[in-house]
Formats: structure tokens, sequence, C-alpha cells
């Protein structure tokens, strides 16, 4: 076996089939099926790598075997699911005109037993699909986290095939639910995901590869990811498409906790060749990776992959292309729908992310489909109409001052202010100018005095950033229905969107995340006007992610020169998955006390049994 030099490969490659844009005139990874990322990013090092990422295994069999299991979840209502077993089967010329049969076996958690099967006789060698419908009265269902329950079942599907006996055997643990992306509601644009008919806020955050090498070694780090994205009241996560396919365990613990997955197929930020071997390639890989994942409730969608579309549309890179030179739009328009359509109907397929519907209309509109939000921060996030749906947002800050001590020894020059070495590891283009220092500008008192206070600085600002964004677009629900924060975990120790660091330490930006995903929660905030924006009134305001109502009182504070100068009880009620105003200030204080607010004299609180909110909120007074 033999492996190429990957970078030197991909660079061969771009010359042989035409060099194509990438994002930031990167290395051409197009060229080779393999981590994005790993050549390079915006938050991490260019480590690009060769070889096998599992080791490899030689496998034999004679008469027929399991190529794939592919459970689809036709109907699952609270009276009765069907689920549509999917066997592919591949018979050896041993096998032909030999009787085959599938037995499936449904073991529910509340022990009731399904079973089926299906038979089939082959005049030739070759592949077959065989289908066992299973019915299932009162099915225990499959929630995400905070909707329910995470019902998993055992199904196993046995193989014999004539004189063979039994060939082959498959056994997982499946969820029954139905899964929806729902595009326009009333008559307007909408981008909603509904599970087992109920709307869902998703709440969520994008994935990258757990560090820079992939190994086997990740598996507790990712663990305890997944766990942390809990205790931060996620109820999604979206594997990128710049990243990789998760190993087996990363999707049973999504299952197991109730995760929803947005799913990326493995493309970011570029243009991709459609010549020679490359269709054949990203075929294969679909087939394999849906065939291999879909029977895991928590993914939720399929998406092509990370702006592309964007790219070509807004970048530059439609001008740059060749006349006739492919770039990658037969992969996500009719491959990869194609792929999912015949292997996973029961779930939807986005052409890319951002889109919006048309390759003749700007990809990244925020009216319609799903929108990246990087030409606007912190309080930006608040002007103008809400976007349906934020697939990524975020804001820089650095790791744990702790995390960066390890990582880079200790040694006082690369820890001093300022830093070449901390320098070097801003891979964002025009440095730490426009992505960290920019945003202490009238937020902070002077300059940072040390390495440290900076580095604390930029993650105070990462953190209200981020609150800012979640809790304005959780507030306009219904039009907003989801918002997935750039980013959860990290590569290495640089600064980047990450909530926690490359150590597994939380940022303040995780707290600030757990506080904004609360499922029940009152913030004081502005209030939006005619056309959307926030406007200088500022209201208690809630939402009530849970199906019942949420009815309670809240204790309203003003406080100004240490003291307490009006303090009262409200009552509010706010519907079941919704937001709600509980008042306006400007109906409850005075002027005086209201100018007092405005300026910074004066600080109003609002506490109830789920956490205390603040406005002014001071980012420098944030932990």
């Amino acid at each position: 076996m033999h492996f190429r030099a990957p970078v030197t490969e991909v660079e061969r490659l771009a010359r042989e089939l035409g060099d194509r844009p990438v994002n930031g005139d990167w290395t051409p990874y197009v060229f080779q099926r393999r981590a994005a990322c790993n050549f390079g990013w915006d938050w991490g090092p260019k480590v690009a790598t060769a070889g096998l990422r599992a080791a490899p295994r030689l496998e034999a069999w004679d008469g027929a075997r399991l190529a794939a299991v592919r459970p689809v979840v036709r109907v699952c209502t609270a009276a009765e699911a069907i689920v549509d077993v999917c066997v592919d089967v591949e018979l050896a010329e041993s096998a032909a005109r030999q009787e085959s049969c599938v037995s499936c076996r449904l073991e529910l958690d509340d022990g009731r037993v399904i079973e089926g099967a299906a038979l089939h006789t082959a005049a030739r060698a070759g592949r077959a699909t065989m289908v066992v419908v299973l019915v299932v009265p009162n099915p225990p269902r499959w929630w995400p986290r905070g909707e329910g329950a995470q019902r998993l079942h055992a199904l196993s599907v046995s193989l014999s095939c004539g004189a063979h006996g039994e060939t082959d055997r498959w056994s997982r643990r499946i969820g029954l639910r139905t899964v929806a992306l729902v595009t326009e509601r009333d008559g307007q644009a909408a981008f909603l995901i509904r599970v087992n008919g109920r709307d869902i806020f998703i709440k969520g955050a994008n994935w990258i590869p757990e560090g820079l090498f992939q190994g086997p070694g990740v598996e507790g780090a990712v663990e305890e990811r997944l766990v942390q994205a809990c205790d931060a009241n996620l109820n999604a996560l979206r594997v990128w498409g710049g990243g990789a396919y998760e190993r087996d365990r990363f999707y049973e613990r999504c299952d197991e906790l109730g995760l929803l997955l947005w799913h990326d197929f493995m493309f970011a930020c570029a243009t991709y060749p459609e010549e020679g071997r490359f269709p054949a390639l990203v075929e294969a890989e679909a087939r394999h990776q849906v065939a291999r994942l879909m029977h895991h409730p928590s993914i939720m969608l399929w998406c092509g992959g990370n702006e592309n579309v964007w790219g070509w549309f807004g970048w530059g890179w439609k001008e740059r292309l060749r006349e006739g030179q492919s770039w990658g739009w037969k992969y996500w328009g009719s491959t990869l729908p194609s792929v999912c359509a015949e292997l996973d109907p029961s779930r939807p397929y986005w052409i890319d992310s951002p889109w919006s519907g048309s390759l003749d209309r700007f990809p990244n509109d925020r009216s319609v489909g799903d929108c990246h939000l990087w030409d606007v921060a912190l309080e930006q996030y608040r002007a103008g109409v809400a976007p349906l749906f934020v697939s990524e947002f975020g804001c820089q800050g650095y790791p744990n001052w702790e995390t960066l001590q390890e990582r880079l020894g200790g040694r006082a020059e690369f820890l001093s202010l300022p830093s070449a070495e901390l320098a070097r590891r801003q891979q964002g283009t025009g440095g730490d100018a426009p992505f960290i220092d920019a945003h202490f500008v009238g937020r902070f008192s002077g300059a940072p005095s040390t390495q440290e206070e900076r580095v604390r600085w930029s993650q105070l600002v990462q953190a209200y950033a981020v609150k800012t964004g979640i809790v304005w677009w959780r507030l306009s629900r219904p039009r907003c229905m989801g918002a997935i924060v750039w980013m959860f975990n990290d590569a290495w120790a640089g600064p980047s969107q990450s909530a926690i660091d490359v150590a597994g330490r939380p940022k303040p930006m995780y707290f600030e995340l757990r506080d904004a995903c609360a499922p029940r929660r009152l913030w004081i905030v502005p209030m939006a006007g005619p056309d959307g924006a926030a406007t200088d009134r500022l209201a208690v305001r809630g939402v009530n992610d849970l199906p019942e109502e949420w009815r309670g009182h809240c204790e309203l504070t003003v406080e100004a020169g240490g003291e307490v100068v009006h303090s009262e009880r409200l009552a509010f009620s706010i519907a079941p998955a919704s937001a709600g105003m509980v008042a306006p200030l400007d109906e409850i204080l005075d002027g005086q006390l209201l100018s007092a607010i405005q300026s910074g004299a004066a600080t109003v609180r609002c506490e109830t049994a789920e956490g205390v909110d603040a406005w002014p909120a001071a980012v420098a007074l944030r932990t």
C-alpha cells in the first residue's frame, strides 16, 4: 500500500484537472476526499494527513451477505408506527436460484416484540433489496432532548440462503420518530424542523473534528463534549462539511442523549471537480455513509455541504471559473439528493448551507432558507427582521489562560503582551485586529495591561455576543426557529469561536450559551419595532420551550449607587413552545429610573427560579 504526500498530490491534480477557487485560496483540498479543515482553516493550522483513518479489514463470505440494512420509519404517530426495513442483500453465484430469507425482530423497550420476514429467489448473482414491513401499535417514540424520552429499540436482522443456512446477521438500536423540514407556513417562507408533528426550536452548535488528528484516542474527548453540549441546554449539533463523518459511537451517544444532528456531506467553502473518478467516488461515499448512518434517529437532516453555493454565487468564484468548468453543482443538486431519496426517504435533504432555494437567488438571504451571519456581530444581531434560521454565527475568543500556559509550555515570551506566538496562531485574515481588538472599543476602560487580561476580555466579548444573538432569535419565534452557533469544540490552542477549548475547558461563552438556551427563561431586552429591529424601549420578555404553559412571578429590582431604589413582583404567563412579553419597563418605571438605566447609572434586574438577568449587560462584569 502506498500513500502520496497529500499537499503535493492535490497540487498535482489541480494542474491536471484545472485549478478551482477555494475559500481564502488555501491549499486545493478539493482534489482529495479528506477532511478539508486538515489543509488549514481560519481557526486551525495546516496539518494535511495521509493514510487510513481506521484499521483496514478483509471480509470473506459465501452464499449471501447483508450489504446494508436501512430501517425507514414511514409513519409514526401516537397510535401506530410503520417501519419499512429495507435489506440490501449481495448474492454470490452459489446463491443463484436458491431462496434467501430475511428475518427481522424488533424488541421494543417496553418488552413487546414485533417480527416479520421476506423471501427472495434470484436468477443470478448480484444485489437485491428485500423489504420487511413492521407495524408497531402505540409506539414508544423517540424525542429530541427537552421534548420527551429517547426510547430506543433493538432491531436485529438475520439472512439465510438455501443450503448455506444463516449467512449474516445485523443488529442496531433504532428510534421510532418522523422528521420533516417545513419551508412554508401559512403562505409565508419558513425554515423549521418538525419531529413527530411538533415544531422544534433548534438550539445548537456546529461540530468540528475533535483535535487536529482524529485517531482512535479521541473517543473519550468526544464523549465528554457531547455531555457538555447537553449540559449547555443544546438540543442539536451540526456535523460541519469541512470535517469528517464521525465514528459510530458519536451517533449512538447522540441517539441516547437526544441531540438532533444536522449532517452535512463533506464539502465546504469551495468549488469541486466533477471530472475523472470524482463523481463515482462521491456517489460511493454518499451511499456508504447514508446506509451506515440512517438508522440513527438523531440525524434530522442531510445537507449537501457548507458555503459552496454561496461562494460560487457571491465570492467571485463564478467569474473565475472557465466557461463550462465544473464546480460541484452536480453533487449537491443531483447526486446527493438522488442518493438520499433512494436510500433514506424518511429524512429531508437540503442543498447547501446557506441556501435560499434557487441558483438565481442570493444564497444567504435571511428571509428564505437558512443563513450564516458573519457580516454582523454583537448588538447588530438585533438589527432588522429576524432570520428564519441561523445555521452559523459566532465571535472569536482565546482559549482559557490555563490551557495556553499548558500548550505553550509556560514560556514567558509566548504569554507576554504582545506575543508573536499568539499572533501566529490567529488564522483569520487581518490578525487579531478585526476579530479580537476591535470589540474592546467602548466596552472596556483603556487597553488590557497583560496578555492574561487581554485573553479574558476576548472571552467576555465572545460570551456576550453569543448570548445576545441566541436570546434575540429565541424571542423572535415563531419567525425564527433555530440558532446554531459556530462552534462548539476546538482543534488547537489558538483564538477561535469555540465554546470549549482544546483542553476541554469551558470558556465563558459556554456558560452564557447555557443560560441563553435554558428551556424557560426571562430576560431584560429591547422591544422590536415594526421593522423587527430593536428599539430603545426595554421590556421583560421570555421563552417557554416546554409543552406546558409557564405561569409564575419574577422579582424586578432597580439598583443605583449600591442601593435598591425600586422593587416589585410581576406575574406572567407564557404559552407552550413560544416567546412572550411580561411587561415593557416604561409601563412600570418612571422616566427618571428609565433614564438612569439607559445611561448605565442604574441597573435593573429580573429574577426567577430559572435565573437572573440584568440591564445594562456590562461585558466586563460577566463571568
